[in-house]
C-alpha cells in the first residue's frame, strides 16, 4: 500500500491507521464539513 495513501487517525487514546478512500467515506458520514472547518487541509493530492 502506498504509505500517502495511509492515514493515522487518533482516536480514544489509540491511533488507527486508515486509508485515504475509508477516511473520506466516515467524514463524509459524520459531517465532513465539520472536521473541515476546524481544520483547512489542501485536498490537492487527489
Amino acid at each position: 500500500m502506498d504509505k500517502s495513501q495511509e492515514i493515522k487517525v487518533k482516536r480514544d487514546d489509540e491511533t488507527i491507521t486508515v486509508t485515504r478512500k475509508a477516511f473520506d467515506a466516515y467524514y463524509s458520514q459524520v459531517g465532513y464539513q465539520e472536521v473541515k472547518t476546524r481544520r483547512t487541509a489542501s485536498k490537492k493530492s487527489e
